[in-house]
């Protein structure tokens, strides 16, 4: 598959950097220590499954989310009580 005729399951890495919000270079270690499937087009470039780059997106999200939740609880508890 050629650079042109890219499959709509696959994205390439600089999508993928996109849609999870990390460098390029954190997707190439994704993809090379297994946490992110890769396959590579006839010309060499790193392809991976769109459903599994969403779905990381999608964890992330939460765990931002979550992340950003237990700060505002934090941040309203320590606010001064009104007298």
């Amino acid at each position: 598959m050629s650079h042109g005729e890219m499959d709509p399951d696959t994205v390439r890495i600089g999508e993928a950097s996109r849609l999870l919000g990390v460098s390029i270079e954190r997707v190439r270690l994704l993809a090379d220590t297994g946490r992110l499937r890769c396959s590579r087009s006839t010309d060499g470039h790193r392809l991976l499954e769109r459903a599994q780059v969403l779905a990381m997106a999608a964890q992330r999200a939460e765990e931002r989310a979550a992340v950003l939740a237990v700060r505002r609880r934090y941040a309203k508890a320590a606010e001064p009580k009104a007298s």
